[in-house]
């Protein structure tokens, strides 16, 4: 990418973020939801008359909570946002200087551990300090668990990553993603190029793991009925984890059982495990590591897993 096109699309950036605060607070003051009583002088005495609220133009500091997943399964990714959102809050401010604006970003960090209660206790606690807008819901698990209360409260909720198709609704969450329909389609097309015929799927039993499994595991097997082939998903060996689990001994025992019967049926090279999870999958590799088996045969991951630095320590690696 060049030095223009990049200068051209972080321009693009911030315009957009200036857009969406301007829009979203010119919005809610222009909106004639209600009237206003004010007094005027008159000549004699002062008369009161009703006139629709007036827009009102943005001053000061306008605070926007950054909900990330700082700690938890999602930290890796936690970590790059912080740093771009920091990077954008400075480029932001300064472009608002050169337009002579009489406001500024400020964005107010909170750790949300990768977990669905945290990330509403703390939405609902920066809301309570005068917070209407936010950059959070990381996981679809944890933008599910929010957008009850922000639809409630008319609160914007921007997600840098939410993708499960169940939150593809009409609501207060716009997520710049696209959702797992697609990347669904894009990993089963993906594991029939590597030579994956049978597919054994593990994933994380919440919004997003339920939602993109689904969607693979159905366009898997679009792709086997008209190839015509001997292929297919093995349903009946699929394992769907705790979330919240942090050790897989157990599961790394299912999955080499269910493995082994798969290569003594279709052969190494036709089976493939499907494994869609967040920075867990560290924890999984590693019980999995037990079972030579597991070494030898195709494993496909998703955008959960994509250069996540777990995956590069030594007892996984």
């Amino acid at each position: 990418m060049s030095a223009q096109v990049r200068m051209a699309y972080a321009l693009a950036v911030v315009l957009l973020v200036i857009g969406l605060v301007a829009g979203f607070f010119v919005g809610q003051t222009t909106a004639p939801v209600r009237e206003v009583t004010v007094t005027a002088p008159g000549v004699v005495t002062p008369v009161t008359v009703t006139v629709p609220a007036a827009p009102v133009g943005l001053s000061g500091e306008v605070k926007i909570g950054a909900l990330l997943p700082l700690t938890g399964v999602l930290s890796t990714f936690g970590a790059q946002y912080r740093v771009v959102i920091e990077l954008a809050e400075k480029e932001i401010n300064e472009y608002l200087a050169t337009l002579g604006r009489a406001w500024r970003i400020k964005f107010l960090f909170e750790d949300t551990a990768t977990d669905p209660k945290t990330h509403l206790d703390k939405l609902m606690a920066l809301h309570g300090a005068g917070v209407k807008i936010f950059i959070g819901g990381a996981s679809s698990a944890e933008l599910s668990e929010a957008l009850g209360y922000c639809n409630a409260n008319k609160l914007l909720i921007i997600s840098p990553s939410s993708t499960s198709p169940a939150l593809a609704l009409k609501d207060m969450a716009l997520r710049y993603t696209l959702n797992d329909i697609y990347q669904g389609k894009a990993i089963a097309k993906i594991m029939w190029l590597r030579g994956i015929r049978w597919v054994i799927p593990v994933w994380r039993g919440d919004t997003w793991g339920d939602g993109l499994a689904r969607y693979t595991i159905d366009y898997f097997k679009e792709i086997c009925r008209a190839s015509g082939e001997s292929c297919g998903v093995l349903e009946e060996y699929s394992i769907r984890y705790d979330p919240a689990a942090k050790e897989f001994s157990v599961e790394a025992a299912r999955l080499n059982d269910a493995v082994s019967r798969a290569i003594a049926a279709y052969g190494k090279d036709k089976v493939g495990v499907l494994l869609i999870s967040f920075e867990e999958a560290a924890a999984f590799f590693a019980a999995a590591k037990a079972y030579s088996t597991l070494l030898e045969i195709k494993w496909q991951g998703s955008d959960g897993t994509a250069a996540i630095a777990p995956l590069l320590e030594p007892a996984v690696a």
